[in-house]
């Protein structure tokens, strides 16, 4: 399993961190959600990551707050920046690294949520000051902004497509940005614009996409799927922002959030005891790929992940899984010799 999400199709250019929706999406789960139920399965720092995501930060999940550091100190996170170490640097969006007062430096990270405000996965831990997160002690190591060019739009309208009399109504994307054109009914494009975090413009028409000049038909939305998404020539949908490819879940969709319970659906032979890494790890019975294997591989540092082997070919592994992007079901691949691969299951 990998934290949330976000789930969004990244299209030529890369979205830009959204450190609104980051935080709109901590304060949404301080006190639980689908994607961290709680702390036993969902750490200070997945928590953080999948609020980056769900922001559109571009760098996966972390499962420990050390590593998390880490990567920030040697630059592996482009556009980001130390802002300093005082409650007042830390705003929105940001990343508050601490010393939890018990476990010693970066062992405790929360989001930032308001001006000295931060939410952390810990019961009743949403937009409180940081040092009341962690144990008599503590302290912040470091607040991490993001200065990156956002080229963000600030949504102004309540509604749109309001006016519009037709069947169509379609969200036009700024100049300056290569994504794609939303089109949809009236009221599914209406309910798009207010929902979805990553849209920052406030341009519509009443019409179809391809009457802006965005032609090229590219698919419907993976989360919206009454939604279309249209480009203009060479605009092309690359992969989401974790690698896979969204799929349906059916006829399965109600162990969309269990990748071990989606993997069993596929191969119902597969072992139960499968909870931790440690358990996943014992019951690696091969080493070797086949479809209809069930692939064992990091993730959560906890729980790692299952997935269920479809193909091999050219020295890459196929597989369909669940909760990779969370509670949604999507095919991806390694090479077999990934290091990220514990081993396979095979009936």
């Amino acid at each position: 399993m990998k934290l949330l999400g976000a789930f969004i199709l990244l299209f030529n250019l890369v979205r830009a961190y959204d450190k609104y929706a980051a935080a709109y999406w901590a304060q949404s789960c301080a006190f639980g959600c689908k994607e961290c139920p709680n702390d036993s399965r969902c750490g200070s720092t997945n928590f953080t990551t999948y609020a980056l995501n769900y922001g559109n930060w571009n760098y996966g999940y972390e499962g420990e707050c050390s590593s998390l550091s880490s990567n920030f100190k040697i630059g592996k996170y482009i556009g980001w920046t130390l802002a300093g170490t005082a409650e007042s640097d830390i705003h929105k969006g940001d990343v508050v690294i601490m010393n939890n007062g018990r476990d010693g430096d970066a062992s405790h990270c929360c989001i930032g949520t308001g001006d000295g405000l931060v939410t952390c996965h810990n019961p009743g831990h949403q937009n409180v000051p940081p040092l009341i997160t962690g144990y008599i002690g503590g302290y912040i190591n470091a607040i991490y902004t993001y200065v990156g060019d956002t080229n963000r739009i600030l949504k102004t309208k309540a509604s749109i497509c309001n006016e519009c009399t037709g069947n169509v109504c379609s969200i036009i994307p700024e100049p300056h940005e290569t994504f794609p054109c939303f089109q949809g009914a009236p009221k599914n494009t209406n309910i798009c614009y207010k929902t979805d975090p990553l849209i920052h413009t406030d341009t519509y028409v009443c019409d179809t996409c391809a009457s802006q000049g965005y032609s090229k038909y590219l698919q419907n939305d993976p989360i919206y799927s009454n939604m279309e998404l249209w480009g203009k020539s060479g605009t092309k949908v690359i992969s989401s922002i974790y690698g896979e490819t969204i799929i349906s879940c059916s006829p399965y969709d109600a162990d969309a959030c269990n990748c071990v319970y989606y993997a069993r659906d596929r191969q119902p032979k597969l072992p139960s005891g499968l909870s931790t890494c440690d358990d996943k790890k014992s019951k690696v019975n091969s080493h070797t790929p086949a479809p209809g294997c069930v692939l064992f591989r990091t993730g959560d540092p906890t729980y790692c992940h299952a997935a269920y082997v479809t193909k091999v070919a050219n020295g890459n592994v196929y597989y369909d899984q669940a909760n990779w992007t969370p509670c949604k079901c999507s095919s991806d691949y390694l090479t077999t010799s990934s290091s990220a691969i514990l081993g396979y299951w095979c009936p």
